[in-house]
């Protein structure tokens, strides 16, 4: 990930978070975080006390979360969160939008380990061949919130925060991402009878699940409406009714925490027996193959970036669009040379009526969507600064959905709704991109603007 700053220079900094597991293996993870700067608005969070009753001593929060999942399931068999694949992090940042960008990097950093798990057995696959025994990933990660008031008072908006994240990483899965399209792209020119020495792809699933000190509690609609049911007489399941006032109790832990798990297993096999001869003709006509659906994606996928003769030239319109094809390729190759940093600030500066001098723009090659949250979260927590010199950010992302302009547009929106419940932000998206509806935001590399409202 890459951050310029123009025209003026700002000191980017990330957040970091104090780690621990049962083993007794600490260590501090990422940069120094935003409650270092006098100005910002830090909290009371200290890594270190003498007195160990603290409330806001790191190791103290750690210490207290860690005992209180070992006693609320002491009693269970192969309790999960006492193996020593469970890590526990104390998330130091007090302000909303740091918060949301150390979560969103967690869930990349479980993505990707459970991805580099499943490289690793593959290559192990080829090399052993029929001595080979897939062995599957499995591991969680503990994360403490105890520094946010609102999150910590308020476990309707806790729990709404949460679901927005997931909500919208739910929705991700719809989206055109570059990476999929090369893909598509790379399993077109392949043979089928190449596949068997080709490493699959690994199933990868990162959950995340919350707890609370007020797990259950109602919102004031809820309220209402319980009150409602309650008037009108109907009939309450008393079972039901404990069974749920057990499950509340049993996730309601000393401060607002997340749960992430990350499983990493073997694709699944799709080997049958071979057809009988006498269906095996009629099968092979009407089959459609895996193989024949990755391809129609490949081709669909280009289609929004390829053009179509809608007649037929003559020879010399031919030899007129093969020169023209020439030129267009030299010019393109020209313009190449630029950085699409550079090419994203002239094109605002000249199509963007609201650009100022104190407008600042980034750039992130990710084509990830969570890695693309962490960077747009990070962005928010500079514009959410009280010393910050700029109200509005460019956020150039070139190898970010670059040929889905629903996607993206869809991207901000998602953003802009889990943004609705951090009390501490209020911020406002548009986008520009190279296949925008409207001409006058086309764009060469799909741009994010955010504006903070004051």
């Amino acid at each position: 990930m890459k951050y310029l700053v123009s025209p003026l220079a700002v000191v980017l900094s990330t957040p970091y978070a104090l780690s621990w597991s049962p083993s007794m293996r600490s260590s501090f993870m990422g940069t120094p975080n935003f409650n270092a700067f006098p100005n910002s608005r830090a909290s009371g969070l200290v890594m270190y006390d003498a007195s160990p009753d603290q409330p806001l001593n790191a190791w103290s929060v750690l210490t207290r979360t860690e005992e209180w999942i070992s006693q609320t399931l002491s009693d269970a068999q192969g309790n999960p969160y006492t193996r020593k694949e469970v890590s526990y992090v104390c998330e130091t940042n007090a302000q909303g939008p740091l918060i949301l960008s150390g979560i969103f990097r967690r869930l990349k950093e479980a993505r990707l380990l459970g991805e580099s798990h499943g490289e690793g057995e593959e290559e192990r696959r080829l090399s052993d061949r029929k001595a080979y025994r897939p062995h599957t990933l499995r591991k969680t990660e503990v994360v403490v919130i105890p520094t946010n008031t609102a999150f910590s008072e308020s476990f309707p908006l806790f729990d709404a925060f949460i679901e927005a994240i997931n909500q919208a990483r739910r929705n991700a899965r719809d989206y055109i991402t570059d990476d999929a399209l090369e893909k598509n792209e790379v399993r077109l020119m392949q043979d089928d009878d190449d596949e068997e020495d080709e490493p699959r792809d690994w199933s990868v699933s990162v959950n995340c699940a919350h707890l609370h000190p007020k797990y259950g509690q109602l919102s004031s609609k809820q309220q209402l409406q319980q009150m409602k049911q309650e008037e009108e007489g109907q009939e309450v399941d008393l079972n039901y009714k404990e069974y749920m006032e057990k499950r509340q109790m049993a996730r309601r832990s000393p401060y607002p925490t997340i749960v992430i798990e990350v499983r990493s297993t073997p694709p699944p096999d799709f080997t049958r027996s071979p057809p009988s001869s006498a269906t095996y003709s009629q099968q092979k006509e009407n089959s459609v193959t895996a193989k024949d659906i990755q391809r129609l994606e490949a081709i669909f996928g280009r289609s929004a970036h390829t053009s179509h003769p809608s007649k037929e030239m003559s020879p010399e319109q031919e030899e007129d669009a093969f020169y023209q094809a020439i030129g267009e390729s030299i010019e393109q190759q020209f313009i190449s040379v630029k950085n699409p940093f550079i090419l994203s600030q002239e094109w605002i500066s000249r199509n963007d009526p609201t650009v100022s001098e104190t407008s600042a723009f980034t750039e992130s090659d990710t084509g990830d969507v969570d890695a693309a949250y962490e960077f747009v979260a990070v962005n928010l927590a500079m514009l959410a600064e009280p010393s910050a010199a700029s109200a509005v950010h460019y956020l150039v992302m070139p190898r970010f959905l670059s040929s889905a302009a629903t996607s993206f547009e869809k991207f901000a929106r998602e953003f802009e709704k889990i943004v609705t419940h951090l009390p501490d932000a209020n911020v406002k998206l548009s986008t520009f991109h190279p296949e925008h509806i409207d001409r006058d935001r086309r764009s060469p590399f799909p741009i994010l603007k955010m504006e903070w409202q004051r």
